[in-house]
Order: C-alpha cells, then structure tokens, then sequence
C-alpha cells in the first residue's frame, strides 16, 4: 500500500465472521509506526468470530520499532495491550448478524442473549460532527450499520 491512514476512529462497529488472521489487525511491517500513531481511538465495537480459534488471533497491532507486532488472543488481552476497546464486547461461538449484515440480538448466540443487555451499551455517543455529516442523531448511542 503506497498510503499511510493515521488517526482513523473505529467506533461502534459490528466487526465479525472474518476470513482473514484477526479481527483487528494494525500492522506496519516497515515498523515506523505503532498502532497507536495508526489508530487514533477504537471502542464501542461488537465482535464475534465463530470459536475462540477462528480467526486466530483476536488482535495484531503494531509496536513500530519496538519489534514484531503485539498478538493477542482475547478482546481483554487487546484492551490491556492497547488501551483500546475498553468498551466493546466479543462474542464467540456465531454471528451475529443475520444473512443482510443487520445485527440479530435475539436470534443471536446463547452468549450474545445472555449479554442483550451489554449490547446496547457498549456503543459510544455519536459526535455532534459525525452526526451533522451522516444524519444520525447527535449524542446517540447507535451499534452497526443503520438502516437509511
């Protein structure tokens, strides 16, 4: 990639049923940046991943020129690791979205019902500049794609 993003925001997303090694992976494999020069703020995010080994790893994020990126296994590794998505949750063992890509609390995994509650939580407030940009409503609380 002949491009550097910095700064990017990852929030309240719902990120899951990937193909790939992780469910975020912030690398740079010139090791000139860390994942924190990367990526700004990440929180508020809903992941799942069919068990606790596919992908395999939950996170890769870069630590420059500190050496080989961190890898690790759980949202809770991630967090400790990155300070990153301390409100987000994991979900394993389904998706959680339906054929559409819409998120499906109730007919989700028994992990995923059993955290209904959490689930409209963990989003963060929408920005009064996201919201003008998007026409969401400003200081919501929205998980995922929305329905326009």
């Amino acid at each position: 990639m002949p491009w550097i993003t910095r700064n990017t925001v990852i929030v309240n997303n719902v990120v899951g049923d990937a193909g790939g090694n992780c469910l975020i992976c912030v690398e740079d494999r010139s090791k000139e940046f860390t994942g924190g020069q990367l990526v700004a703020r990440s929180d508020g995010n809903l992941y799942s991943r069919p068990a606790v080994t596919a992908p395999v790893w939950f996170g890769i994020w870069s630590r420059g020129s500190a050496g080989d990126p961190a890898v690790t296994n759980t949202l809770k590794a991630f967090s400790t690791a990155t300070g990153q998505d301390t409100h987000s949750m994991l979900v394993e063992g389904g998706s959680v979205v339906d054929d559409e890509y819409q998120l499906v609390v109730p007919a989700a995994p028994a992990a995923l019902a059993a955290a209904a509650p959490a689930v409209s939580s963990i989003a963060q407030t929408i920005p009064t500049a996201i919201a003008a940009e998007t026409r969401l409503p400003s200081g919501s609380k929205l998980l995922g794609a929305q329905p326009r």
